[in-house]
């Protein structure tokens, strides 16, 4: 990539050809108020050919919205479009707000033009690694109507999407807990539940222990099951030998119907 020069060019004439980011965050104020206070500290990258936007995606909304016209920009020559995804997604990362879900659309997308992974990751200074976890994290997204809903971050006014962490602890905890990978109809469900507020962080474990407990029920019986009960999360720091004995004694061989005795005992209606 070779800078020519630098200089000013219309929003109206800027061509936006791809963006690694999956999801524009719509809450640029913060970057607006500064832009207003301190001015554009760098410029955006524009491809001299074609003024296809480089990077600055967020800086030029920003300008957008305060009503600007023109934006400082630098100029580049010499720049295919394989060049300029891997010119954006190298911005993004070195600002680091950008995901690793994100990360592996673009490289799914390179692969897809014949890139090999290490060629990627030399281009992108990150580790081979990294590249394969990113894929692999984009792809459990492919095929569900949230395959462009998913972002990096919390859940939150100024976020759109499915958290990450959310998605990475539905597939190491599900997929233990099923015994193989997820369909799917099966992520489909689940992002729904995530989107709607009703499957988070926090009680992934407790879907992971119905579906343990519960061998035939499907996901969405488990999510309904989630979604509905009482009470669905219990703690047990107990020693195993006493555990042991204590299962002998009542004559049950199995963990979970050994909690739900407990709790049965305790009180029925705890059950679910």
């Amino acid at each position: 990539m070779k800078k020519v020069k630098s200089g000013k060019i219309k929003l109206s004439d800027i061509k936006h050809i791809e963006n690694s980011r999956l999801r524009e965050k719509t809450d640029v104020s913060e970057l607006m108020h500064d832009i207003e206070q301190r001015g554009l500290l760098e410029n955006v990258g524009i491809r001299l050919s074609d003024n296809a936007l480089i990077y600055g995606n967020r800086r030029v909304a920003a300008f957008t919205k305060l009503g600007y016209s023109e934006i400082p920009c630098d100029f580049f020559d010499d720049m295919s479009d394989d060049d300029l995804l891997i010119t954006n997604l190298a911005e993004n990362i070195k600002r680091k707000n950008i995901g690793s879900i994100e990360i592996g659309r673009i490289c799914h997308i390179l692969n897809d033009r014949g890139m090999r992974n290490t060629e990627i990751a030399a281009k992108l200074g990150i580790t081979k690694s990294r590249i394969e976890s990113s894929n692999a994290a984009y792809n459990v997204t492919i095929g569900t109507p949230f395959e462009s809903l998913v972002t990096f971050g919390l859940m939150g006014k100024a976020s759109k999407g499915i958290p990450e962490s959310v998605i990475w602890k539905i597939q190491n905890s599900l997929t233990r807990a099923i015994g193989r990978k997820i369909s799917k109809d099966e992520w489909t469900s689940l992002l729904d539940a995530v989107e709607q507020g009703k499957l988070t962080g926090k009680n992934v474990t407790i879907l992971r222990a119905i579906l343990m407990a519960y061998k035939g029920k499907t996901v969405d019986e488990a999510l309904s099951m989630l979604d509905e009960s009482k009470i669905v999360y219990a703690t047990l720091c107990l020693n195993r030998e006493e555990l042991v004995k204590a299962m002998r004694k009542v004559k049950i061989d199995s963990e979970p119907e050994f909690v739900k005795y407990i709790l049965k005992e305790y009180n029925e209606d705890l059950l679910f």
